[in-house]
This record gives C-alpha cells, structure tokens and sequence, in this order.
C-alpha cells in the first residue's frame, strides 16, 4: 500500500492528486496484473498510452482521487471519485483514440 504525499494510505489501484510518473506506472502495472489474474485479455498498448497520458495530464475532470483498474475486454478504466458528487468513469479503449 502507497501513501499520497499529503494524505493517508492509497489502496492498490488509487492514486492521489499529488501522484506522479511513478505513481501512475505503478497503477497500470497493478491494472494488467488484475486483468492477468481474472484470465481477460490484457490491455493494449493503445489503451494503456491513452490512460498513461490522461493521468499524467490530469485533465480538470479527473480532480480527487483516481481508480484505475482493468476491463474485461482489454480496455483500461478511470474512475475519478468525487465523495460529494460521486463519480466519473472514462474507459480507455483497447484501440486506442481516433
């Protein structure tokens, strides 16, 4: 288990808004780790490049807290978790952006 720099302990697949490169591998890895464990194809390279670079970029929607965990058919997802208002889903298709 990880630690925010400014907050508690993060579970595997959280990263905080203060996460960095590390952080953000660290996520990915632990994405195609669940999906290699549930038998689901493992996410592309396209998918895993558009959720690398929508979490490094921290786009204003995706503020708080961020669960990044594997779909069934090989896409990525990103869940930003937003206590007072719930939450926001953006999944990262295996084919990557247009």
């Amino acid at each position: 288990m990880r630690t925010d720099r400014n907050t508690e302990p993060l579970a595997d697949g959280l990263i905080g808004p203060q996460s960095d490169l590390t952080d953000v591998v660290r996520v990915l890895d632990e994405a195609k780790a669940e999906a290699e464990e549930n038998a689901w194809p493992l996410p592309s390279l396209q998918a895993h490049r558009s959720a690398r670079s929508l979490l490094l970029r921290r786009i204003p929607l995706l503020t708080g807290r961020l669960c990044v965990y594997p779909l069934f058919d090989g896409e990525i997802a990103i869940e930003a978790i937003v206590a007072s208002r719930g939450s926001v889903l953006l999944s990262c298709e295996p084919d990557g952006w247009p």
